[in-house]
């Protein structure tokens, strides 16, 4: 902000944690910090990761969003939007990769593959019924599953939208057909971007 003051600041992406122990603060009583650190005019958008484990957009840990917004009501930021800058659901791994030690913190959260596309479509219509104050999701991931860097058991390669050949998955098919009822101006004036 101190060099361009128009540049858009987007906070770091807030994780639901929904508990104080040694490895996690809660985010809702970190947010509060945040502001009462004075922090508040040096963010634009507040990024937010409102995973919700293996419940849907529905569940508690995804309304978690609305306290973290009250949060910024409270401390005058009302104005300000809330973005989702890392929304995914994780799929069920196969058994040779469930026993794994990178999966011992992730399996409980997994879903089936049926599940993890609908739960993030049904996001969409969920925000855009609810919150208008939540402008943006950030899907997560792209492409992890094609790292040539990472196992086939990483787990971040079952929440990606392209499967381990590079072809599209279910997310992706799910993202493409799913109902976008409204569109936004490209910056380049080349046509519409979907919602």
């Amino acid at each position: 902000k101190e060099v361009d003051p128009n540049a858009l600041v987007v906070s770091a992406g807030l994780a639901v944690t929904e508990a104080n122990h040694g490895r996690a603060m809660d985010e809702v009583l970190f947010l509060r910090g945040v502001y009462e650190a004075g922090a508040g005019p040096y963010f634009d958008v507040l990024g937010a990761h409102p995973h919700a484990g293996p419940e849907g957009p529905d569940s508690r840990p995804f309304l978690r969003l609305e306290a973290q917004r009250q949060v910024m009501k409270e401390h005058g930021d009302g104005h300000k939007q809330v973005w989702a800058t890392e929304l995914a659901w994780i799929a069920r791994p196969p058994e040779k990769c469930a026993s794994k030690p990178a999966w011992e913190s992730r399996l409980w959260e997994s879903v089936s593959s049926e599940e993890q596309a609908g739960y993030l479509t049904n996001t969409f219509g969920f925000v855009r019924d609810r919150w208008s104050w939540l402008r943006a999701i950030f899907v997560f991931n792209l492409d992890f599953s094609t790292a040539p860097w990472y196992d086939e058991c990483e787990p971040m390669a079952y929440e990606s939208v392209l499967g381990r050949d590079g072809t599209p998955n279910g997310i992706f098919r799910a993202l493409q057909t799913m109902p976008k009822p409204g569109s936004l101006s490209r910056p380049d004036a080349s046509g519409p971007l979907p919602l």
